[in-house]
Protein backbone atom coordinates (compact mmCIF):
# COMPACT_ATOMS: atom_id res chain seq x y z
CA UNK A 1 0.00 0.00 0.00
CA UNK A 2 2.81 2.13 0.94
CA UNK A 3 4.13 1.38 -3.33
CA UNK A 4 0.54 2.79 -4.18
CA UNK A 5 0.60 5.88 -2.19
CA UNK A 6 4.04 6.64 -3.68
CA UNK A 7 2.82 6.42 -7.22
CA UNK A 8 -0.06 8.56 -6.57
CA UNK A 9 2.56 11.29 -5.67
CA UNK A 10 4.58 10.46 -8.79
CA UNK A 11 1.44 10.82 -10.62
CA UNK A 12 0.90 14.50 -9.45
CA UNK A 13 4.09 15.80 -9.57
CA UNK A 14 3.99 18.27 -13.04
CA UNK A 15 0.42 18.10 -12.90
CA UNK A 16 -2.26 20.85 -11.75
CA UNK A 17 -5.84 19.12 -10.98
CA UNK A 18 -6.79 18.87 -13.85
CA UNK A 19 -3.93 16.99 -15.36
CA UNK A 20 -4.12 14.66 -11.85
CA UNK A 21 -7.43 14.23 -12.42
CA UNK A 22 -7.04 13.63 -16.12
CA UNK A 23 -4.35 10.87 -15.11
CA UNK A 24 -6.73 8.73 -12.98
CA UNK A 25 -9.29 9.07 -15.29
CA UNK A 26 -7.32 7.71 -17.90
CA UNK A 27 -6.76 4.65 -15.88
CA UNK A 28 -10.19 4.25 -15.27
CA UNK A 29 -11.66 4.07 -18.27
CA UNK A 30 -8.62 1.51 -19.19
CA UNK A 31 -9.77 -0.63 -17.23
CA UNK A 32 -13.13 -0.46 -19.23
CA UNK A 33 -13.56 -3.03 -21.80
CA UNK A 34 -15.02 -1.61 -25.33
CA UNK A 35 -18.18 -0.17 -24.77
CA UNK A 36 -18.02 -1.00 -21.47
CA UNK A 37 -19.59 2.20 -20.39
CA UNK A 38 -22.96 1.96 -23.10
CA UNK A 39 -23.41 -1.11 -21.02
CA UNK A 40 -23.30 -0.18 -17.76
CA UNK A 41 -25.90 2.52 -18.58
CA UNK A 42 -28.10 -0.21 -19.64
CA UNK A 43 -27.88 -2.26 -16.76
CA UNK A 44 -27.58 0.94 -14.11
CA UNK A 45 -30.33 3.32 -15.03
CA UNK A 46 -30.77 5.83 -12.03
CA UNK A 47 -32.87 4.21 -10.13
CA UNK A 48 -33.15 2.91 -6.39
CA UNK A 49 -31.95 -0.71 -7.22
CA UNK A 50 -29.22 0.49 -9.50
CA UNK A 51 -27.90 3.57 -6.77
CA UNK A 52 -28.51 0.46 -3.74
CA UNK A 53 -26.61 -2.21 -5.87
CA UNK A 54 -23.40 0.90 -6.82
CA UNK A 55 -23.06 0.99 -2.82
CA UNK A 56 -22.97 -2.31 -2.06
CA UNK A 57 -20.40 -3.00 -4.98
CA UNK A 58 -18.59 -0.24 -3.64
CA UNK A 59 -18.11 -1.22 -0.25
CA UNK A 60 -17.24 -4.84 -1.46
CA UNK A 61 -14.76 -3.56 -4.08
CA UNK A 62 -12.94 -0.51 -2.87
CA UNK A 63 -12.36 -1.53 1.14
CA UNK A 64 -8.81 -2.63 0.11
CA UNK A 65 -7.66 1.35 -1.01
CA UNK A 66 -10.61 3.28 1.81
CA UNK A 67 -10.79 0.98 4.59
CA UNK A 68 -13.89 -0.94 5.89
CA UNK A 69 -17.35 0.92 4.79
CA UNK A 70 -21.26 0.78 5.77
CA UNK A 71 -23.95 1.53 3.51
CA UNK A 72 -26.41 3.62 4.47
CA UNK A 73 -30.20 4.94 3.87
CA UNK A 74 -30.54 8.71 2.96
CA UNK A 75 -32.72 11.07 1.04
CA UNK A 76 -29.52 12.82 -0.11
CA UNK A 77 -30.53 12.33 -3.61
CA UNK A 78 -31.88 13.27 -6.97
CA UNK A 79 -34.87 10.78 -6.78
CA UNK A 80 -35.19 12.43 -3.41
CA UNK A 81 -36.29 8.63 -1.63
CA UNK A 82 -35.01 7.07 1.58
CA UNK A 83 -32.47 4.92 0.04
CA UNK A 84 -29.31 2.72 1.13
CA UNK A 85 -27.34 4.71 -0.99
CA UNK A 86 -24.77 6.30 1.12
CA UNK A 87 -21.67 4.66 1.27
CA UNK A 88 -19.64 5.76 4.70
CA UNK A 89 -16.09 5.30 5.36
CA UNK A 90 -15.73 5.92 8.77
CA UNK A 91 -11.89 6.92 7.90
CA UNK A 92 -10.51 6.75 4.42
CA UNK A 93 -7.05 5.03 4.41
CA UNK A 94 -5.62 6.62 0.93
CA UNK A 95 -6.50 9.92 2.44
CA UNK A 96 -4.99 8.89 6.33
CA UNK A 97 -1.68 7.45 4.78
CA UNK A 98 -1.09 10.58 2.19
CA UNK A 99 -1.89 12.75 4.61
CA UNK A 100 -2.92 14.87 1.20
CA UNK A 101 -6.41 16.82 0.76
CA UNK A 102 -4.80 17.41 -2.79
CA UNK A 103 -4.55 13.56 -3.84
CA UNK A 104 -7.91 12.96 -1.91
CA UNK A 105 -9.95 16.14 -4.23
CA UNK A 106 -8.43 15.55 -7.48
CA UNK A 107 -7.34 11.67 -7.66
CA UNK A 108 -10.56 10.29 -5.85
CA UNK A 109 -13.04 12.70 -5.30
CA UNK A 110 -13.52 14.48 -8.47
CA UNK A 111 -11.77 11.73 -10.74
CA UNK A 112 -14.36 9.18 -9.64
CA UNK A 113 -17.49 11.78 -9.67
CA UNK A 114 -16.60 12.33 -13.23
CA UNK A 115 -16.08 8.93 -14.38
CA UNK A 116 -19.60 7.96 -13.09
CA UNK A 117 -21.60 10.74 -14.17
CA UNK A 118 -19.90 11.52 -17.26
CA UNK A 119 -18.71 8.13 -18.62
CA UNK A 120 -21.43 5.93 -16.75
CA UNK A 121 -24.36 8.31 -16.76
CA UNK A 122 -24.82 7.54 -12.92
CA UNK A 123 -25.37 10.59 -10.77
CA UNK A 124 -22.39 10.16 -7.63
CA UNK A 125 -20.97 12.92 -5.13
CA UNK A 126 -18.11 12.42 -2.56
CA UNK A 127 -18.15 14.18 0.31
CA UNK A 128 -14.57 13.81 1.92
CA UNK A 129 -14.56 14.91 5.72
CA UNK A 130 -10.68 16.37 6.27
CA UNK A 131 -11.05 17.29 10.01
CA UNK A 132 -11.97 13.34 10.75
CA UNK A 133 -10.57 11.52 7.38
CA UNK A 134 -14.09 10.28 7.12
CA UNK A 135 -15.62 10.46 3.14
CA UNK A 136 -19.15 9.76 2.46
CA UNK A 137 -20.59 8.53 -1.42
CA UNK A 138 -23.90 9.54 -2.43
CA UNK A 139 -24.60 7.49 -5.20
CA UNK A 140 -27.78 9.15 -7.11
CA UNK A 141 -26.63 12.36 -6.13
CA UNK A 142 -25.37 15.14 -8.81
CA UNK A 143 -22.27 16.94 -7.48
CA UNK A 144 -22.01 20.54 -7.56
CA UNK A 145 -20.40 22.56 -10.09
CA UNK A 146 -16.51 22.37 -9.18
CA UNK A 147 -16.68 25.98 -8.14
CA UNK A 148 -19.51 25.31 -5.79
CA UNK A 149 -18.04 22.44 -4.42
CA UNK A 150 -17.12 22.62 -0.42
CA UNK A 151 -14.53 20.42 -1.04
CA UNK A 152 -12.43 22.43 -2.81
Amino acid sequence: YDEFIALCFLQMQGRDPDGQRDITLGIMRSLMPPGGDKIFRKLFPTNKFSLELNAVICKIVFAWMVGPMTVESTTENDLGEMIASKVHIKKCRWLQESGCTGMCVNMCKTATQDFFVNDFGLPLTIKPNFEDKSCDFYFGLTPPPIEKDEAL
